[in-house]
């Protein structure tokens, strides 16, 4: 009995193998033998892995450990070199995120290479930043404007109107007002600073260096100096028979075209003596004179005339000498006169009338060399460019501006006055606002 109870425990512990077959003792003796040296071969890579851990350890704690590098810690140059890649919506996005970013992504040299893709208003990439630029330049494109009127009047006239660096001069009756131009778009009139003394209504005025010329329905020119206290007249002299249409005038002398069909050169004594204004030199244009320019050289002017007759309505006379230089005309249709030109540099003239074409001439061949016509067949009045390749027309018909490009055939952008069918007499332009004389006041739009 117990026989069959060891024999019973010690089969429930394991089998015992089969004495009798040698063989298999053996293959049995050699797998245990294989099981141990890997047991044996494991425990000693655990030991191993222990101790490398440990050391491992050990070394880790005498190291510091690596610090994480954020975005915001990095330098401004390399900053400046990521945001160079960015859209400007990406910029603007950017600039809501920190007070730092705001002050980097605000750099010229951040936005330098969205502004050098714009292709309108370069000429007054000095007068603002590259960032406002890049944000004010598309809406010219598109036409998006705010307008307001600055100043109303109940009789309807003709004004004019010129820009100097903070201000604007409107000329109304026989007064030139001041209206200021505030740094946040603002514009505001100067009711201290009112230029009087005319004794009948003024036409159109210049204005440089402070001083204001103008001429008078009693073909009289005027003069001011804006920074009297006192705004006194300086000076007064009955130069022609009838009105005086335009003037322009340089530091020895002035330039007025009249009515009478004469243009008459004066010289220009800033004392205020009035025998000191003698008439220089006469010239005979043989209809009425419109507009006038000196050329920046001073050597020549440029006179547009009413176009009645067949001769051309564009003519140049040499200041010294007193002779016709050039007469400039293409395809001339009788009636067609110039009511305004400008000089862009001494061999470049822009003209407009009442043809309704745009043209620039060359100076130096005295030949038509590019120009651009009115689609809706309206007479333009006035032009003002940036220096470049903007053009800014001002039409006949309810206070219409056109936007050209002088590399484009088509016009850019069509923009209207609200509420008018005023000719637009006369504009003037910066590089986020455009200044619209009409019969009732004067209007901006502000692009801003």
């Amino acid at each position: 009995m117990g026989r069959k109870k060891s024999q019973g425990n010690f089969q429930g512990i394991t089998k015992v193998p089969n004495m009798d077959n040698d063989s298999h003792m053996k293959s049995d003796g050699c797998k245990m033998s294989h099981h141990l040296s890997q047991n044996g071969n494991l425990y000693h890579n655990c030991q191993r892995r222990r101790v490398d851990h440990r050391s491992s350890t050990q070394s880790s704690d005498n190291i510091p450990s690596q610090r994480h590098v954020n975005f915001n810690d990095l330098p401004d140059d390399v900053l400046y070199t990521i945001f160079q890649y960015l859209l400007p919506s990406e910029l603007c996005n950017l600039r809501c995120v920190s007070r730092r970013f705001l002050f980097l992504a605000s750099k010229d040299v951040v936005w330098l290479p969205h502004a050098k893709k714009i292709d309108i208003l370069m000429g007054y990439n000095w007068q603002c930043s590259a960032m406002e630029m890049c944000r004010v330049a598309p809406r010219w494109r598109k036409g998006c404007f705010r307008q307001a009127y600055i100043a109303r009047q109940k009789k309807r006239q003709m004004p004019w109107l010129c820009k100097a660096e903070n201000s604007l001069l409107l000329s109304r009756s026989s007064c030139v007002h001041f209206f200021d131009c505030h740094t946040n778009g603002r514009v505001v009139e100067d009711k201290s600073r009112c230029l009087e003394g005319g004794t009948e209504d003024l036409t159109r005025f210049v204005v440089k260096d402070n001083i204001v010329v103008s001429g008078c329905r009693d073909g009289s020119v005027c003069w001011w100096d804006s920074i009297d206290p006192e705004n006194r007249l300086v000076s007064t002299n009955k130069v022609h028979k009838s009105e005086t249409h335009c003037v322009d005038f340089t530091d020895s002398f002035i330039v007025s075209g009249s009515r009478d069909t004469t243009c008459k050169v004066l010289r220009f004594d800033r004392s205020g003596n009035t025998q000191g204004n003698v008439i220089l030199k006469s010239f005979e244009a043989g209809e009425r004179v419109w507009s006038l320019k000196i050329s920046p050289n001073q050597e020549i002017f440029a006179a547009g005339l009413a176009g009645c007759l067949d001769d051309p309505p564009v003519v140049l006379w040499d200041i010294e000498s007193g002779s016709c230089v050039a007469q400039l005309s293409v395809n001339h249709r009788r009636g067609a006169g110039v009511l305004d030109l400008r000089f862009e540099s001494p061999n470049e003239l822009l003209t407009c009338g009442y043809d309704t074409f745009i043209r620039l001439w060359d100076m130096r061949t005295h030949t038509c060399v590019r120009q651009w016509e009115e689609p809706f067949d309206s007479a333009l009045y006035c032009i003002d460019t940036d220096g470049e390749n903007t053009m800014v027309v001002g039409t006949a018909r309810h206070g219409m501006v056109r936007l050209w490009d002088k590399r484009q055939d088509d016009p850019v952008q069509m923009m209207y006055c609200k509420n008018s069918h005023s000719p637009v007499y006369s504009l003037a332009m910066d590089y986020g606002h455009l200044y619209i004389a009409l019969d009732t006041g004067l209007a901006i739009m502000d692009f801003t």
